[in-house]
């Protein structure tokens, strides 16, 4: 559905009832739907939180049951730069590798892999 604003524009010219604007307001902001489609703004603290839950990822999951990492390589994406996560794997000793740019093949595999951990992620949460 649309946006509240465009939402109570389209239905104040067809219906009206008395609470109709915090109706449609409430409705689209609770809507869960929109909810998982909406682009989530990108602030501090939540970049904090995924960095967290990346490195508790990465510990439990790839870590204790595989024992050693190499090197991991993703695409270029900034969201696996961040400090906590390079100084997390300087204590691991890993090598972090990025993809080169032009090389879409690679980075086709890259985002297919980035969207499997992803679902897992919001699975372990």
């Amino acid at each position: 559905h649309l946006e509240s604003s465009e939402l109570m524009s389209v239905l104040e010219s067809r219906v009206y009832w008395p609470s109709m604007a915090e109706n449609i307001q409430m409705y689209a902001h609770e809507c869960s739907n929109c909810q998982i489609v909406k682009e989530v703004k990108k602030e501090l603290e939540y970049e904090k939180m995924i960095e967290k839950i990346m490195t508790k990822f990465l510990h439990n999951e790839i870590y204790i049951n595989y024992e050693i990492l190499y090197e991991i390589l993703t695409d270029n994406s900034v969201n696996l730069i961040e400090e906590v996560v390079r100084h997390f794997m300087s204590q691991l000793q890993t090598r972090y590798c990025r993809t080169i740019s032009y090389h879409l093949q690679i980075n086709r595999k890259m985002k297919h892999l980035n969207e499997i951990l992803s679902n897992m992620l919001m699975k372990y949460l």
